[in-house]
């Protein structure tokens, strides 16, 4: 398969001198040949999620040495090239077309170069650095003195030790781009763009390995922080928000505009510190920011916050439709918050799980006007069984509870007869549960350990799980 001219990748060995960063304007030659490629292949496959690659200039600093390369290329995202002198070539190179496709897809494959060319078409790749090596490495299995050595190294940005052509999904070309179609390309995805507002702090960010494109956002109000994380919670980007108190004269200040807003901003190892006249403009400008970057998902931590400061922020946030993964609230005697539980009470269908602490009895009852698809209540004393049965949620969990046996009583005969169809699981732990209290669809409080209860038309079953003061009911389908 004819699909590279000058280019040699190999997997390599010897040790290298110091790099220097490639042109800029041999950047964009690199970007236009390596998206000809993946798009012909999309195309000829077809792909539904190939990515467009950007030129990332922070991969330049992957690849300082070859023994550095050769590491890297354990996952498969780093390659050293005899040459990149794609201008000429350009010309002269085919595009793949569907046999040479089903060849780069077929394992068994012998053709020359064909694992380059499945490093060239992964379709997670996002982006490309690229370096010119001072003094040409050897490769693999060649003397020193050898007239052919590589030149230039690159290394791909993507997904950590995903073998070529993992997570490939095969269809109708960008019809799966969680991010939307490319500008360059109606055949492929649009690349990630990993930068806040300069190079350097673009580095920083690509240095968390922030490539996945879902994240998780968190709201920290503690130390007024924006917690960006892959889904795995392994790598994680700080963004802080200051109050803007002059900070702006020192000499590690840059001026950035993130949404159209010019604020100072410093940076180090994994953290920004932006720094705004208001708090609560800086966290929504900075989140949509991140929202334009990634698809997020976002959260607050769990810690005791500024409600001051946090809760006008969630509020917007609730207007400006985006949905929370988790949502913690915490219940305090105060005028200020029974307004914003008035004013939020009705978006919680944007709320994946709502977590709910109670540390003292509010001077308010909380009034529910949607439900979150889980809900958990410590020091539920106040969430009697009225705002219980017309709960929709999937998952309840309830602590420190004064529901008794007779509540308990009622709810399951209004679920076996149909009602609560989205109850998957409910837990309840109650003081006022006990064996010795009244009976529970005719039965003691421990004698539902073990028992499986079903609804009135067969369609569900239900499980139960009985410790000191407390019940679980685990609803499955009946098969």
């Amino acid at each position: 398969m004819k699909l590279l001219i000058t280019f040699s990748a190999i997997v390599f060995i010897w040790h290298a001198p110091l790099v220097t960063a490639i042109p800029e304007d041999v950047q964009q030659i690199v970007v236009d040949y390596m998206n000809r490629v993946r798009e012909s292949f999309a195309v000829a496959l077809p792909v539904a999620n190939m990515n467009a690659i950007v030129y990332n200039a922070s991969l330049e600093k992957k690849i300082s040495t070859c023994t550095v390369a050769e590491h890297a290329a354990k996952d498969h995202r780093a390659l050293l090239f005899q040459s990149l002198n794609l201008e000429k070539e350009s010309d002269t190179i085919r595009d793949i077309d569907s046999r040479e496709a089903n060849d780069i897809m077929d394992p068994n494959s012998r053709i020359a170069d064909i694992d380059v060319s499945r490093q060239f078409v992964h379709p997670l790749h996002a982006g490309i650095g690229c370096v010119i090596l001072r003094t040409p490495c050897p490769f693999p299995g060649q003397p020193r003195n050898a007239t052919d050595k590589a030149t230039t190294m690159c290394f791909f940005g993507g997904p950590e030790n995903m073998k070529p052509l993992d997570g490939l999904k095969r269809g109708k070309p960008a019809s799966q781009c969680p991010n939307g179609k490319s500008e360059i390309s109606e055949y492929m995805c649009k690349a990630i763009k990993l930068s806040l507002c300069s190079k350097k702090i673009s580095i920083q960010i690509n240095n968390a390995r922030l490539y996945s494109q879902n994240v998780s956002v968190v709201l920290g109000s503690f130390y007024q922080k924006i917690e960006v994380s892959s889904e795995n919670s392994r790598n994680t980007f700080r963004i802080f928000i200051y109050f803007n108190t002059g900070i702006s004269k020192e000499s590690n200040i840059q001026q950035c505009k993130i949404e159209g807003v010019t604020v100072p901003v410093s940076s180090c190892s994994l953290k920004i510190s932006t720094f705004w006249d208001d708090y609560r403009e800086g966290v929504l400008s900075v989140i949509q920011h991140l929202l334009k970057m990634f698809k997020c998902k976002i959260s607050t931590d769990s810690v005791y916050y500024n409600e001051v400061q946090l809760l006008p922020t969630i509020s917007d946030l609730f207007d400006l439709q985006l949905e929370f993964e988790t949502l913690t609230i915490h219940l305090k005697r105060t005028k200020y918050q029974q307004l914003f539980w008035n004013k939020i009470s009705s978006n919680f269908g944007q709320v994946e799980d709502l977590r709910l602490v109670s540390f003292i009895k509010p001077d308010f009852i909380p009034v529910f006007n949607s439900w979150p698809q889980k809900i958990s209540i410590t020091s539920s004393y106040w969430f009697t069984l009225k705002p219980l049965l017309t709960c929709t949620s999937t998952t309840i969990t309830l602590g420190g509870s004064f529901l008794g046996n007779k509540d308990l009583d009622v709810l399951l005969r209004k679920w076996k007869t149909g009602e609560f169809p989205n109850l998957k699981y409910l837990r309840i732990h109650s003081k006022n549960m006990t064996n010795d209290g009244s009976t529970i669809l005719g039965m003691k409080l421990w004698d539902l350990a073990g028992e499986v209860i079903q609804t009135d038309d067969r369609s569900k079953n239900a499980t139960f799980k009985i410790g000191i003061r407390r019940i679980e009911m685990s609803v499955t389908p009946f098969e």
